[in-house]
């Protein structure tokens, strides 16, 4: 996208040969008006003439004024509807003397397919192909693209109101273009599964780099209670971020006195609130500026509001997906649950298995996103099961080859059970290949060595663990010493060497205390069956 260059075109004019409508309205979203008024530009048409598009923009503009309400921050990206980007770029008092809005309209790609086009067409009465045509031709932004269009949309509209010269145009251009370097930064380094001190950690060390600053803190408040989770960069302690932040209170972003409690001595503090929900539930801070006279000013402010506003959206969104993952897994642990308390003596056996497997690829220094994965396939590595006769799985003494053969086809059930499951996709290969051997002796695919998919690889020792430390109706338990050392034998031949000897120094407290809690489920089943038994009789 590339902004028309045309000698004295106004605003509207030079966003318009972006792509971008620019209209104003007011904080409860009645368009004022657009500034560009051509009968031929059909762009400009469907956004003003759409009803669809007018009910957006007043669910826009009320988040907005509880916004700028609030001390949040203003000028936060709004996507009512998929496609359609909203960018709030100024507050002023209109003729009428109402709070006015300019506000960038951005059309993106996606609103092709996902129907939002069809819908503003219909509620503009203009003919969807026609306009999706154009659109097509003219060039559409794509969402990889808002992010720059934002930052320099809202430096384009800082040089026309305030009537700045070349200079200073171009000084808010590097502001904007250093603000979009961080936030890209920041946005390209978090994920949804990062957890909140993850998004801090990160949102501390960007900030802090880009500012240079000596340190740099977030908190965020503990719903029940406790002191809050604190993040830190640079010269400042945990203690003091929280006692610097304390001292702020209910304050609005802004500039503020060092404090010496806070190593933060020398220079000015730049401090934003983050909000969610219109409630404040923590802090961002940077101060002792390495550089200039260490102060810092309203454009250091300006980055460290963006900061908190993303931090914001961030951490609400790592809330609802490890809520989301709680709930998922949750369901897994409940199925699964339900298969191994076919037996007693297999109850609580995935769970132990996923646990060992978990802490098996944390010590071999996987991310913490395949640690989870190598998790919930160790939770459902069984499930398969489902598909076996119960005849066959209760069966204490020795399988008949026909039995050996449906018992083994297990893993491949499993499979065949998940594959249709998009948030299972990382999982497969542990549960498809768990009975491979390392030495290609296994069952499934015949696979060896490194083919094994590494997570099959790590259930597979927690598995076999488990399997031998477990008492049965037919044999008690080997004692976790004992069951270690025969393992020990074993790599390079049953198991993968370099994991083997990781697995053999994992701490297995946990893993004690679990066992023993399903050997007192399992005494207690017994005890209820013998109970039943009796009543029978």
């Amino acid at each position: 996208m590339v902004f028309a260059d045309r000698h004295g075109a106004s605003l509207a004019e030079r966003l318009r040969g972006a792509g971008v409508v620019w209209i104003e309205t007011d904080d409860t979203g009645n368009s004022l008006r657009s500034y560009i008024d051509h009968p031929k530009d059909w762009l400009v048409h469907l956004i003003v003439r759409s009803r669809m598009f007018r009910a957006a923009l007043k669910r826009a503009a009320t988040q907005w004024s509880a916004q700028r309400a609030t001390g949040g921050a203003f000028g936060m990206l709004s996507e009512p509807l998929s496609g359609l980007v909203l960018i709030p770029l100024r507050s002023h008092s209109s003729d009428a003397g109402a709070r006015a809005y300019g506000v960038a309209v951005l059309v993106l790609d996606e609103a092709l397919t996902s129907g939002t086009l069809r819908l503003l067409c219909e509620g503009a009465e203009l003919d969807s192909t026609f306009i999706a045509s154009h659109l097509t031709a003219e060039g559409m932004p794509t969402r990889r693209e808002v992010v720059r269009l934002h930052a320099f949309v809202r430096a384009l509209a800082a040089c026309d109101a305030e009537r700045v010269d070349g200079n200073a145009c171009g000084e808010q251009l590097s502001t904007a273009w250093e603000e979009l370097h961080l936030l890209h930064s920041l946005i390209g380094g978090l994920e949804m599964s990062s957890g909140p001190r993850g998004v801090l950690t990160k949102a501390c060390e960007e900030l802090g780099a880009t500012l240079q600053s000596g340190w740099t803190g977030a908190w965020i408040a503990d719903a029940r209670g406790g002191e809050g989770t604190a993040v830190v960069s640079g010269s400042i302690s945990p203690n003091a971020l929280r006692a610097y932040v304390a001292r702020l209170g209910k304050s609005s972003a802004g500039i503020f006195g060092s404090d010496a409690r806070a190593n933060a001595s020398r220079g000015t503090v730049a401090a934003a609130p983050i909000f969610q929900r219109g409630r404040c539930i923590g802090w961002i801070a940077t101060g002792d500026r390495k550089v200039g006279d260490r102060e810092m000013s309203s454009v250091e402010l300006k980055l460290v509001v963006s900061v908190a506003g993303h931090a914001a959206i961030f951490l609400e969104n790592a809330r609802l997906f490890a809520d989301l993952d709680d709930a998922f897994v949750g369901t897994l642990a409940a199925l699964v649950n339900a298969i191994d308390a076919k037996d007693p003596y297999t109850r609580g056996h995935s769970q132990r298995v996923a646990a060992l497997a978990r802490d098996l690829a944390i010590k071999h220094g996987t991310s913490a996103e395949e640690a989870r994965l190598v998790h919930v396939a160790g939770l459902v590595h069984d499930i398969g099961k489902i598909g076996v006769s119960e005849a066959i799985l209760l069966k204490p003494g020795k399988l008949t080859p026909e039995e050996r053969v449906a018992i083994n086809e297990h893993p491949e059930i499993g499979y065949r059970i998940l594959k249709d499951v998009p948030q299972l996709a990382g999982v497969l290969g542990g549960v498809r290949h768990h009975h491979e051997r390392w030495d290609g002796t296994g069952y499934g695919h015949g696979l060896a060595g490194t083919d094994i998919p590494i997570s099959a690889r790590m259930i597979a020792l927690a598995d076999t663990f488990d399997a031998m430390c477990s008492s049965r109706t037919y044999r008690k338990g080997r004692p976790i010493s004992e069951t270690l050392s025969e393992m020990g034998k074993q790599g390079g031949t049953q198991f993968d060497p370099v994991l083997l000897r990781q697995f053999l120094t994992l701490d297995l407290t946990g893993y004690s205390e679990m066992l023993a809690a399903g050997v007192k489920e399992a005494m207690a089943g017994d005890a209820d069956s013998s109970q039943e038994t009796r009543r029978a009789a």
